[in-house]
C-alpha cells in the first residue's frame, strides 16, 4: 500500500511511503496523510490490521467529498511515526529475562498508550520467567495481543477462586485483555513453535486517555 506523509495541510505533495511487511504506524490526532490518486496501491495486495480510535476524520483538500473548512481552526499539526520493524528495528533482550525479546513501538505516557513487539523462542517454559509469566490484571487498563505468527499458551482466569482455563493461541489470534481480566502465560511450555506477538495498551478505554499506564496487578 502507498501514502503520502504531510506536515502541513497547504502541502499537496507529501513523502511517499510503502508500506509493506512489518511496517507500524502511529498516528496521533491531527496528523495527516491519505493515499495518492492516479497511483497503484499495491501490486500483490496485503493485509494491514488497523486499530482506530474513531472522531472525526476531516478532508483538507477542496474539491475532496466531505471537504471541510474546520481544518483552518486547528492550530498544531502532528506528524505520523514510521517503523520499519524489520530492517530498523532489532530484538532486544527483555529485562535480561531467559529467552523473551522485545520491540518497544510506542511508549508514551502523556497519552496513556503503548505498543509493543514480544518474541519468544521455539519450546520456550515459563518456569523461571519471573513477574513476566505471572497472572495479572489492570483494574482500567485496556489491552489488546495480536498473533503475527507461531503458537502462544495462556492461561485466563473467571474468578481468582476458580480453576484457570488454558487458551491455546495461533498465528492471526486476537486476544483482548479487558479491565480486571486475569490471564497470564501457562505453566510449562508456553510455545511449541515459538510466537511473536503484537501487544497494544491503552491506560483507560479504548482510546487515548492522555492519563499514565497504571501497573499489572500480579496475583
Amino acid at each position: 500500500m502507498r501514502y503520502s506523509i504531510c506536515r502541513s495541510p497547504l502541502q499537496r505533495i507529501g513523502d511517499f511511503q510503502q508500506f509493506r511487511e512489518g511496517i507500524f504506524l502511529d498516528r496521533p490526532a491531527y496528523s495527516l496523510h491519505g493515499g495518492e490518486p492516479g497511483r497503484l496501491d499495491s501490486q500483490v495486495g496485503g493485509t494491514c490490521l488497523i486499530m482506530e480510535e474513531g472522531g472525526k476524520t476531516i478532508y483538507v483538500i477542496p474539491g475532496d467529498k466531505d471537504y471541510s473548512d474546520e481544518w483552518k481552526e486547528i492550530r498544531q499539526w502532528a506528524v505520523p511515526r514510521i517503523i520499519d520493524t524489520l530492517s530498523d528495528m532489532p530484538w532486544e533482550p527483555y529485562n535480561n529475562a531467559k529467552g523473551i525479546s522485545i520491540k518497544r513501538l510506542a511508549d508514551d505516557q502523556t497519552r496513556g498508550f503503548r505498543a509493543t513487539m514480544w518474541l519468544l523462542p521455539t519450546g520456550w517454559k515459563s518456569t523461571g520467567a519471573g513477574q513476566f509469566s505471572r497472572a495479572h490484571y489492570y483494574k482500567q487498563a485496556h489491552q489488546f495481543n495480536y498473533i503475527l505468527n507461531g503458537d502462544l499458551q495462556l492461561q485466563c482466569w473467571a474468578s481468582p477462586e476458580k480453576k484457570a482455563a488454558k487458551i491455546k493461541l495461533e498465528k492471526d489470534f486476537y486476544f483482548e485483555k479487558a479491565p480486571m481480566a486475569i490471564s497470564g502465560l501457562a505453566d510449562g511450555v508456553v510455545t511449541g513453535a515459538g510466537c511473536v506477538w503484537l501487544q497494544v495498551t491503552y491506560a483507560k478505554g479504548t482510546s487515548i486517555p492522555n492519563t499514565p499506564i497504571e501497573d499489572a496487578v500480579y496475583i
